[in-house]
């Protein structure tokens, strides 16, 4: 029996499931895996739902479009519970400033960017530099004492992006 065949058989065997049993099944994996799951066929895609509870939202016009697609979706937009908002903005005359250098951070996906590492660095500047302004803060003191190493850091990032 060919490959193509199994996929069809395998397809017919889900599409006999009641979608409640299917549903469970699905309820059970992380979204990266709903994601792939909803290509593999239009049957799991329209049925296999990914989790969305929270949109990020900022004056990007790319993310102002994803967030109308949310809301006009009939699933989705129930699904929301919380909205984050990021009111920061990117210089645009910095970004093409270093457009050359990041571009050559996707080539070891074991390393962590030159961006990040800016990123990460100008932050602990920071923290170190204003520590002496957060004295009525001492869980956030605490928090810079315990900080991530930068790898550590990256891998959280990478964790969140994936989610």
């Amino acid at each position: 029996m060919c490959s193509a065949d199994q996929s069809r058989e395998s397809l017919d065997l889900l599409g006999g499931l009641p979608l409640e049993i299917l549903s469970q099944v699905i309820c059970t994996l992380p979204n990266v895996d709903i994601k792939s799951l909803r290509l593999t066929c239009s049957f799991l895609g329209t049925n296999a739902l990914p989790r969305l509870n929270r949109a990020f939202i900022s004056t990007n016009p790319h993310d102002i479009e994803v967030f109308n697609l949310i809301a006009n979706h009939d699933v989705f937009r129930f699904k929301i519970t919380e909205i984050i908002y990021d009111d920061s903005r990117i210089d645009s005359s910095r970004a093409r400033r270093y457009k050359g250098v990041y571009e050559g951070d996707t080539d070891d996906p074991t390393r962590v960017p030159y961006w990040f590492q800016r990123v990460y660095g100008s932050m602990i500047h920071v923290i170190d530099s204003k520590e002496e302004e957060y004295p009525s803060f001492p869980h956030i003191k605490e928090a810079f004492k315990n900080r991530c190493s930068l790898a550590e850091s990256y891998g959280v990032y990478r964790k969140l992006k994936s989610q």
